[in-house]
């Protein structure tokens, strides 16, 4: 009996189960003209262990509010 509850409940999950749309999509840096590349090489001395905030690199802004 419990087998089917199962059964049903992952019925409903699946038959209940929408895609919902994508609200971005990737633009290649010709088109957006940002060419900002975060590339972090790592080594002995430069590495997560020892430097936490190592990939926390410059971002991109999509607004500036003042």
């Amino acid at each position: 009996m419990l087998r089917y509850a199962y059964i049903l409940v992952l019925g409903f999950s699946l038959a209940f189960c929408r895609q919902t749309p994508t609200l971005f999509r990737q633009i290649p840096s010709a088109q957006s003209g940002i060419t900002f590349n975060n590339l972090v090489t790592e080594n002995d001395s430069i590495n997560p262990l020892d430097m936490e905030f190592l990939y926390n690199g410059g971002g991109v802004a999509v607004g500036d509010f003042n």
